[in-house]
């Protein structure tokens, strides 16, 4: 039996006061991070969309997207700025401009250290043998996003002592679409 516990779904840290632009900090470049911030601008203060309470929502989740190329991500900035409301400019959507390698490798990274935790628990007879059976339950390839707290979070499974779960807000480190 495969002992990953992962909830998907909606994880937003959401403060009172909406982020600005040069508050916000993303995954990828200046530029992809201005198309982060251009995208939940659109969404959220001229479309007033339902799936996002507030810009630092939707920001949580844009956040997490490195761009496929800055020049994409620039483009798609200033066509957002004449964009109709819910027509999302074509190649604007978060799955065409995520780059989904640095996610994967996050993700087969997430895993390595789960197994090493598992082997070191004793779960498992090997990192190769807790591999294999994982690749049935986790399909790294249908994530285009990798959350910020990435990097903590798998800090934390490689502490992790053999009688504890991972904590609630490291269960859901990556988005899909």
């Amino acid at each position: 039996m495969f002992l990953l516990t992962v909830m998907w779904g909606c994880d937003r840290d959401e403060a009172d006061v909406d982020m600005t632009r040069e508050e916000h900090r993303g995954r990828g470049s200046e530029a992809c991070q201005d198309w982060q911030y251009a995208s939940c601008t659109f969404w959220v203060s001229k479309c007033h969309h339902f799936a996002f309470q507030s810009l630092n929502g939707c920001l949580n989740l844009y956040a997490a997207h490195s761009c496929r190329s800055d020049a994409a991500a620039t483009d798609c900035v200033a066509r957002y700025e004449t964009a109709e409301c819910l027509q999302v400019p074509a190649g604007c959507s978060r799955g065409a401009m995520a780059d989904r390698a640095p996610v994967v490798a996050n993700c087969e990274a997430w895993l390595e250290a789960i197994c090493e935790n598992n082997v070191a628990c004793g779960h498992y007879p090997s990192v190769a043998a807790c591999l294999d059976e994982a690749v049935d339950y986790f399909d790294c390839t249908r994530f285009v996003g990798t959350y910020l707290k990435f990097e903590s979070c798998i800090d934390e499974i490689r502490q992790l002592p053999c009688d504890a779960r991972m904590s609630v807000d490291c269960r859901n480190v990556f988005t899909s679409l």
